[in-house]
């Protein structure tokens, strides 16, 4: 773990919030309920931050409300990670599902973009030169520029990562 990690467990153990993971008195609902909690506070600070990006002309201020959502993120990192799983090996998972969305195929570039357009979402097909120089396609949400995936793009299997004692 490293040394802001460890800080970031620090801080919250002095405050009574210890993780509950690998305690084998905690009841699977206790352990939920602490992650249930945790991430209302992701939440919160989340907003915090949107806000600030929203109304702030402070780069300071926006970078103090992006490293408090790091803080709370971090915390239930730790709290996944002391139930046994390998949280950076899900992550990697999760981001190697997420290249998935790009496709060489303009075609199916043009399909999901009909898909959505048929479902009221305004979207565009973009393109982009890769690193060794390929055209990749991707769909975009109109309103945001958010990278959309096909109803068909495959799900991240994240059953790997997690103990068996936590599978529902």
């Amino acid at each position: 773990m490293g040394e802001l990690k460890s800080e970031v467990k620090k801080f919250n153990e002095i405050a009574g919030n210890v993780p509950l993971g690998s305690e084998e008195s905690s009841s699977y609902a206790e352990v939920i309920d602490q992650m249930r909690m945790q991430a209302g506070l992701i939440l919160e600070e989340a907003k915090e931050l949107h806000e600030s990006c929203l109304h702030s002309l402070s780069v300071e201020e926006i970078l103090k409300e992006c490293i408090d959502v790091w803080v709370v993120n971090t915390f239930m990192e730790t709290l996944l990670e002391d139930c046994g799983i390998d949280v950076e090996g899900a992550k990697k998972a999760v981001n190697k599902n997420n290249l998935a969305k790009y496709t060489k195929d303009p075609l199916k570039a043009n399909e999901v973009q009909v898909e959505y357009s048929e479902m009221g979402v305004p979207c565009y097909v973009e393109s982009m030169m890769s690193d060794n120089s390929e055209i990749l396609y991707m769909v975009r949400r109109a309103k945001d520029r958010k990278i959309l995936k096909a109803k068909d793009h495959p799900k991240v299997d994240l059953s790997e990562f997690i103990p068996e004692k936590w599978k529902d």
